[in-house]
């Protein structure tokens, strides 16, 4: 079990979730993403909970409907945790198929 709020966990995404990313460039979330994934560069708070999906046989995600949304730090766990390259994206195995750890398990541990 989370608890976002103890975590201290930011609900937006910028460019500080990507350390490699050039500061003098506009931030492409989706292609940075994908780098980060492959590279295995995040932020040090988005692990922990990337490793408890990955090894999970379920998520249940519990949250109030806050105008028919999720609340805005949930939103910024979805953007952080279910990454390009991660959690979807073309190259990915189908959800059954027990993959290795993308990144070759470098930010897995």
């Amino acid at each position: 079990m989370s608890d976002l709020y103890a975590m201290k966990w930011k609900a937006t995404l910028d460019a500080d979730d990507f350390p490699d990313h050039p500061a003098d460039r506009r931030l492409e979330v989706l292609a940075a993403h994908e780098q980060a994934t492959l590279s295995g560069r995040f932020t040090r708070t988005s692990r922990p909970s990337r490793r408890s999906c990955f090894r999970a046989d379920a998520v249940i995600l519990q949250f109030p409907l806050w105008w028919f949304s999720v609340p805005a730090i949930l939103k910024g766990w979805f953007d952080r945790v279910f990454t390009f390259g991660f959690a979807h994206g073309p190259d990915l195995p189908r959800p059954t198929a027990r993959a290795p750890w993308p990144g070759g398990g470098r930010w897995c541990r």
